[in-house]
């Protein structure tokens, strides 16, 4: 089952070190996720709260956890336009031209 499936290796931090395996391509995946998620919950000023500043963590939700937070319910309008969508080229196929 795992014949032509490159695993790769990892460093001494963990990471895969062999582009085009296996464990590259996935940590390359989470990586860009994670960067996507981060870049939607980050705060424009970085700004933080009076306990932040004076303790240098504020115990808020991370860049990530608020990108996720924000998208959360995205996923099921995409798949109500994709439905919407798939209808119309149906009544298209049947020949029914709106």
């Amino acid at each position: 089952m795992t014949k032509g499936i490159e695993f790769g290796k990892i460093d001494d931090s963990g990471k895969p070190i062999e582009e085009g395996t296996l464990l590259f391509k996935i940590s390359s995946t989470i990586g860009m996720i994670n960067a996507v998620f981060a870049d939607i919950g980050k705060t424009k000023d970085g700004s933080k709260s009076i306990i932040g500043r004076i303790t240098g963590n504020d115990f808020s939700q991370t860049d990530v956890e608020k990108g996720i937070i924000s998208v959360k319910h995205v996923g099921k309008v995409f798949k109500d336009i994709a439905d919407g969508l798939k209808a119309w080229g149906s009544l298209n196929a049947m020949g029914i031209n709106l």
